[in-house]
């Protein structure tokens, strides 16, 4: 084990998603509750970690850092750190420290290629990455699970369903009518994101990521490539470009 090794965490609502990295290469990934610190610390050192970045949605950062930092050299993903790429984003404080990570991995791996990517998590998000290294904007909306959730808890009478419901088709009961207006409205969305992008980047990547990344990707009409640990590459790349 010579080469030097990073970790990249990603912290988010329900768990936390850890990565090491022998240079580019993700050598292994975990899963750990929230709160593990410990946990974290101790898995990385049994890995030969010497660096470790870390992304949170959840707060409290500074002191997620103070502790894997009497361990490793730790960073604290923020909008103040360097990123491997230019960004035309208005308010870069508010940039999501996923969508801020998506990008810096495609931005290392796709160098000269236009890309978009695709995140199905909870949200939603279509963001435009140019073959200049720019970032050029993007979109959010709420997610599937959202969006069925959002159905079911602001009506009276409207069913939770899942996607199990959809056929592809239009809807012949309440619920492949939901299912249909849901998981079809959502690829609709996208075809229509990536038909702008068309309109001046027509030989663009496209990469779908996220937990309902799989999903998708077997109904999106353009062609795809899924990667579904895209968010702990960026944190890698991140790491990486901040230790040059």
């Amino acid at each position: 084990m010579n080469a030097a090794r990073n970790l990249a965490v990603d912290v988010g609502n329900s768990s936390v998603k850890c990565g090491v990295f022998e240079g580019r290469v993700l050598v292994k990934s975990v899963t750990f509750q929230v709160g593990c610190v410990a946990d974290i610390v101790s898995w990385g050192e049994s890995m030969g970690v010497s660096r470790a970045i870390v992304s949170t949605v959840r707060g409290g950062g500074k002191t997620f850092c103070d502790s894997m930092g009497k361990r490793f050299s730790t960073l604290l993903l923020t909008s103040q750190l360097r990123v491997p790429f230019e960004s035309r984003y208005l308010t870069p404080e508010t940039f999501g420290s996923d969508r801020l990570s998506v990008m810096a991995a495609v931005s290392s791996e796709y160098a000269g290629q236009d890309v978009v990517v695709v995140d199905a998590g909870t949200a939603l998000t279509c963001d435009y990455m140019s073959r200049y290294g720019v970032y050029e904007g993007g979109s959010i909306s709420p997610g599937i699970s959202m969006r069925f959730r959002s159905l079911h808890e602001q009506t009276w009478s409207l069913p939770l369903v899942g996607v199990e419901s959809y056929s592809g088709k239009v809807g012949r009961s309440t619920l492949e009518c939901i299912a249909a207006g849901v998981v079809g409205g959502i690829l609709s969305e996208i075809e229509g994101f990536l038909q702008k992008i068309a309109t001046f980047a027509n030989d663009f990547r496209l990469v779908v990521t996220g937990g309902d990344a799989e999903l998708l990707a077997l109904r999106l009409e353009r062609p795809c490539e899924v990667r579904r640990e895209l968010v702990l590459e960026g944190l890698n790349a991140i790491l990486q470009y901040n230790a040059e």
